[in-house]
């Protein structure tokens, strides 16, 4: 073994510090985006606004399109995921989703 492979081999490692997790206790739900309840014509105006149909909206959303009907219509209202989604959807248009 050369001198210079030995002083590779004998070299230290370098240590880089391991990112500390973040858990529920030291997370700031103040940090979050504040979701409004969205009914269905909030539903509506949002598509005409984006220029889109209730099957584009319900691609980009994950969702069948009897569902994004049915919220316009008030059968039924959105939570969960789809309700951020759309919440993103007003706030920065069709393009944050698609």
């Amino acid at each position: 073994m050369t001198s210079t492979q030995a002083s590779a081999v004998q070299s230290p490692a370098i240590i880089l510090p391991v990112p500390r997790k973040t858990t529920r206790r030291g997370f700031n739900v103040t940090a979050l985006t504040t979701v409004p309840e969205v009914d269905g014509a909030d539903i509506l105006a949002l598509r005409e606004r984006e220029g889109i149909s209730q099957a584009v909206l319900a691609l980009h959303l994950n969702v069948r399109t009897k569902l994004v009907s049915d919220w316009e219509r008030g059968v039924k209202h959105p939570s969960g995921p789809s309700l951020k989604l759309l919440a993103l959807i007003r706030a920065k248009g069709i393009g944050a989703v698609a």
